[in-house]
């Protein structure tokens, strides 16, 4: 057969990819593999997390617009102590916090919320 009748590959078809599987992350800080959503597998990244079980109880919940664990994203994911989630003002939810109250109508009659976002 002639030689030039096969298809060949080019070198610039040939592309590096981070991951295509979880065990190809080795940063422990970055553990999982986010696919690109668009099939380009050019644009995969070793994430933090993919979901929020993949984080601990310090930062419980996975955000997915940055795949990092954050402390809350909802009220709903805070506890009873704290049962408000304080989001950031600067939008950089690694902020976020869980918190007693965010203004005074949260504390019961005749307390204030403090700066600490503590009822006093």
């Amino acid at each position: 057969r002639d030689l030039h009748s096969f298809p060949t590959r080019r070198s610039s078809d040939l592309r590096c990819v981070l991951c295509l599987v979880n065990a190809q992350c080795k940063s422990a800080a970055q553990p999982f593999c986010l696919k690109n959503a668009g099939g380009d597998n050019t644009k995969n990244v070793c994430v933090e997390c993919l979901a929020s079980t993949d984080c601990k109880a310090a930062n419980p919940v996975c955000d997915p617009a940055i795949n990092r664990c954050v402390p809350c994203l909802l009220d709903a994911q805070c506890k009873a102590a704290q049962p408000l989630c304080l989001l950031d003002v600067g939008g950089d939810s690694t902020k976020n916090a869980c918190v007693e109250c965010r203004l005074d109508t949260d504390c019961k009659p005749m307390m204030t919320c403090g700066a600490t976002h503590m009822c006093m």
